[in-house]
């Protein structure tokens, strides 16, 4: 059966991906950290004939911000976006100061009939697109039947 799914690290086939999964510095360990504060950004993935598109909203970020990975068949994306400093002093001092930065990484396990080289991403408005061909071979064909005259 061919499916995506999300990444299982109880399934994970290399001790060390297993252990950088566990121990993810991306991930806020202590209350200090929670300017830098992991968030889950939102993805559907449809199944067409020929490819898996997955796309993930990402609002606020650029495509300078987010890093795409594939290792065999496992896609990582990831992002660590840092809050804007300013270096001039500004006049009064803030009441409420909300945005901060964001970080985020999201794993999927994806089937044995994709086509690794062809895999393509497009950022536009806030949308992260990621276009997952399928293999020629994977894809489903329908076969003619012909008769025998005796």
């Amino acid at each position: 059966m061919n499916s995506m799914t999300l990444f299982n690290p109880a399934l994970a086939s290399d001790l060390f991906d297993a252990m950088d999964r566990n121990f993810n510095p991306m991930l806020p360990l202590f209350a200090e950290n929670s300017a830098r504060a992991a968030f889950l950004p939102k993805v559907d993935v449809l199944e067409k004939k020929d490819l898996y598109l997955l796309e993930m909203d990402l609002p606020g970020f650029t495509e300078k911000d987010v890093e795409i990975s594939l290792k065999e068949n496992l896609l990582t994306i990831s992002s660590v976006k840092m809050a804007e400093s300013k270096t001039e002093k500004a006049e009064g001092e803030y009441i409420l100061k909300e945005r901060s930065s964001k970080q985020f990484l999201r794993r999927f396990t994806l089937p044995n009939d994709i086509d690794n080289e062809k895999v393509s991403a497009c950022f536009k408005n806030g949308v992260l697109s990621i276009s997952i061909p399928r293999k020629e071979a994977a894809q489903k064909r329908t076969i003619s039947i012909t008769t025998e005259n005796a």
